[in-house]
């Protein structure tokens, strides 16, 4: 159908590693500290979300990160109400299925790492959307795509998206885009 136009700055949201850390994700558990930095992000800058994470392949687990978001009111865009979120891709993205998947973890983590690129990258192209953006998530998204360069925070799982790392994002969001 018609694509609702996005305003204002867009957030792609990875939840695990970001919204909860290694000790509480396991329980699908979300750390309220971590939530309340990413409340911050969205109410300074008005945001908003488009779900970059595998919780979006769950329509439960989609509706838990925006009721608590709604919670916390933030006025947020919302399509079947439900959080907007990224395509999926395939996990090669080639059509070369000889490239059997690495058991190696550096390579398989760089694999979904690309795979969470493209994703973002479709939804960008797909929504003609132009305006500020940012990704943040704990796989090293720029390492793999450069076009993800001067868009990322990448959080480090065992502590999540901390102050440290909203000072960054607010940065980056401040700057006006070209």
């Amino acid at each position: 159908g018609m694509k609702m136009g996005f305003k204002g700055p867009l957030i792609f949201l990875d939840v695990d590693g970001v919204l909860n850390t290694l000790n509480s994700y396991r329980s699908r558990a979300l750390e309220e500290q971590l939530v309340q930095n990413i409340v911050t992000l969205i109410h300074v800058t008005r945001s908003n979300i488009i779900l970059s994470s595998t919780w979006r392949l769950y329509t439960s687990l989609n509706k838990q990160i925006l009721d608590l978001l709604l919670d916390h009111n933030c006025q947020l865009a919302i399509e079947d109400e439900l959080l907007p979120s990224t395509p999926i891709v395939p996990l090669n993205n080639h059509k070369d299925y000889s490239t059997l998947v690495p058991t190696n973890p550096a390579q398989l983590q760089k694999m979904y790492a690309k795979q969470r690129c493209d994703e973002i990258m479709l939804w960008i192209s797909q929504n003609n959307y132009e305006g500020p953006w940012i990704a943040l998530d704990d796989l090293p998204l720029a390492d793999v795509d450069s076009r993800l360069s001067s868009h990322f925070v990448q959080t480090n799982p065992a502590h999540g998206f901390t102050l440290a790392k909203l000072v960054l994002a607010l940065c980056i969001l401040s700057i006006p885009s070209k």
